[in-house]
């Protein structure tokens, strides 16, 4: 079977299925007792909007709207706590889930964020992209 006939045989909306995983909070377990919260893969555009939120007007990485990027991040990929709950929002004096997002999870927004970055199956790691790069410049 070709790839083509295996592609016409899978159903189209297993391709918009998101990925999910658990993460571990250490913050949330030291507070309330439970530290699993459940991610999952933001859409390809959506995440490029999201990452591009880390330059400055000029195209300059910039490390506060990188936090913040990073924190609009963890609020829309983070599935359970729902950090849009109005309830949850209100209990936190939260403005915006992103608010919410650094009221929680603090300094562990980085590594939240990283574990969604990888769901979404972005290259992070320098050595992949290397190899990604050889592969193409072979074929």
């Amino acid at each position: 079977m070709s790839l083509l006939d295996t592609l016409l045989s899978t159903p189209a909306e297993k391709f918009s299925e998101r990925k999910t995983a658990v993460f571990h909070s250490k913050r949330l377990e030291e507070i309330c007792g439970d530290g699993d919260i459940t991610v999952q893969e933001i859409p390809y555009k959506r995440l490029q909007s999201l990452l591009a939120l880390q330059f400055d007007k000029k195209g300059n990485f910039d490390m506060m709207l990188s936090a913040r990027a990073k924190a609009k991040m963890v609020a829309e990929g983070v599935t359970s706590p729902n950090l849009r709950d109005e309830k949850l929002l209100e209990h936190f004096d939260a403005p915006s889930p992103a608010d919410l997002a650094e009221k929680l999870f603090s300094n562990e927004i980085t590594a939240i964020s990283d574990k969604i970055i990888d769901l979404s199956g972005f290259i992070t790691d320098e050595d992949e992209a290397q190899e990604l790069d050889e592969e193409i410049k072979n074929s």
